[in-house]
């Protein structure tokens, strides 16, 4: 039997492994409209890569996370999947939580690769988000929602 270190991968490698995974790269290959809980789960691996300690200076990281990004403007393109137009309590729980992913992914870009971001992708992450809080301040509730807790709960948990 070798040592722990020749047995099981350090928690970095592990890490960029989880990322380079054929589920988190699923991500490119699969359909918002029809497929969404299979792109929710692609964005869910990323995320937790990157929380669990993946490497944003990695080679891997500087080029997936624009590419992902870049295919989350294209879901934005064929879908309405993205509660621009529709309230959350609206909305199914899979639409929400997937909406929830995407803020989180966005948090992450700008936090950890703002640099690297190319202005069209600015443009897209700043337009997502003065949308998603104009529909919601359009709500004609003068309380604030259970949903809209949830939400605001969720994408904070970074």
């Amino acid at each position: 039997v070798g040592s722990p270190s020749t047995v099981a991968p350090t928690a970095e490698v592990f890490c960029q492994q989880l990322l380079t995974s054929p589920l988190a790269m699923g991500i490119f290959s699969c359909d918002v409209k029809t497929e969404l809980g299979s792109c929710l789960a692609g964005l869910c691996l990323v995320h937790c890569a990157f929380r669990l300690g993946a490497d944003f200076a990695s080679v891997d990281s500087k080029v997936i996370v624009p590419q992902i990004l870049d295919q989350i403007m294209v879901w934005r393109d064929k879908s309405d999947v993205f509660l621009f137009q529709t309230t959350m309590d609206k909305a199914s729980s899979e639409e929400v939580a997937f909406n929830v992913e995407v803020c989180r992914f966005l948090l992450l870009a700008v936090m950890k690769q703002s640099e690297r971001l190319a202005s069209k992708q600015w443009d897209f992450l700043l337009c997502s988000l003065v949308s998603w809080l104009q529909v919601e301040w359009r709500r004609k509730s003068t309380r604030v929602s259970q949903t809209i807790l949830l939400f605001n709960r969720l994408a904070r948990r970074d």
